[in-house]
């Protein structure tokens, strides 16, 4: 008796250790809002910019874009820059369509729109 009850209390910590990852949900409730709060801080700093800032400005108040475009057209240097602004699908990837778009010649702002309508501009 005393044997299998030492061996239980050697054996019985390995068995209650263990990982909880997400009991309630947690987890997917702190990445949504992570999101939602770049979302909402991306739309508050494009609705103050101003056309002409450099990108090098910009790209200081909003950090990395979600996505980057250069052309070269007719001897004119352009730069798009794309921040998620909205979300239309749940599926959890960034598309073109949930962002907004800087358009960006010479360096300097030149165009603020939605990824929707990005063709009428290039």
């Amino acid at each position: 008796m005393k044997k299998i009850l030492t061996a239980l209390l050697l054996v019985s910590p390995l068995a209650l250790t263990g990982c909880v990852i997400a009991v309630d949900g947690a987890a997917d409730h702190y990445s949504q809002d992570s999101w939602e709060v770049r979302q909402d801080s991306n739309r508050a700093m494009i609705s103050n910019l101003e056309l002409g800032q450099s990108i090098e400005l910009i790209k200081a108040k909003l950090g990395t874009p979600d996505f980057y475009e250069v052309y070269n057209k007719n001897s004119e240097h352009t730069q798009v820059l794309f921040y998620r602004t909205h979300r239309t699908d749940s599926d959890s990837k960034t598309t073109k369509d949930e962002c907004h778009f800087l358009k960006f010649k010479d360096s300097k702002l030149v165009v603020i729109g939605d990824g929707v309508s990005i063709s009428n501009h290039l």
